[in-house]
Parts: C-alpha cells; sequence; structure tokens
C-alpha cells in the first residue's frame, strides 16, 4: 500500500525555507554545514531529506524545525513556518503619538 504522503514534502520545505531567508544556496550551505551540491540535489529532490539535515538547519533556525520536519506548525512552542513568519518581516513598528505640550 502505498502512503499518499509526498516523499520529498521537506525538500520543497527546505527551499522554500532558503528562498524565505533571501540565502544563495552557498550562503544556506555555509550557515548549515550543508554542502552545497548536497543542497542543489535536496531542492531538486534527487536525494531525500535525513535527520541531520533537519538537524542541521535546526540548529540555526530553531523556530522552523517542527514545521520542516512533519510540516505542521506549533505557534504556542514557538515551532513556526516561513508563511507565518513572512509577514512579520514586513509589518511596520508603529511610532509613539508626538508628546504635547
Amino acid at each position: 500500500m502505498k502512503s499518499s504522503l509526498d516523499e520529498f514534502a521537506a525538500n520543497d520545505r527546505i527551499k522554500q525555507l532558503r528562498k524565505t531567508l533571501r540565502l544563495t544556496r552557498d550562503e544556506f550551505a555555509q550557515k548549515t554545514g550543508i554542502g552545497t551540491n548536497q543542497l542543489s540535489n535536496l531542492e531538486h529532490k534527487k536525494q531525500k531529506v535525513y535527520a541531520w539535515h533537519i538537524e542541521a538547519i535546526s540548529n540555526e533556525w530553531p523556530q522552523y524545525g517542527y514545521w520542516l520536519s512533519t510540516g505542521k506548525v506549533l505557534p504556542d512552542a514557538g515551532q513556526i513556518s516561513p508563511e507565518i513568519e513572512e509577514p512579520h518581516g514586513h509589518l511596520k513598528v508603529a511610532e509613539p503619538p508626538p508628546e504635547r505640550r
């Protein structure tokens, strides 16, 4: 019986995260310790994601560990996805109202 789960879903999530972070493959590889060629293979689904890949990425960006592994989020536990994080990056900080004299 074949699983309906996409066996390369984690590969897609890694690529999505790298693009959301606006990092080149070289930059992402340097931060995670995953080789650039291996990262390319992961993103092009030529290689499956192993636990150590998730661990290496989670060491740099711990808030994405659960999402990378499962595709799910636990915001109350600080486990988010780029879809949750990205809008926050575009939010402007409100200026305090001017003081009245």
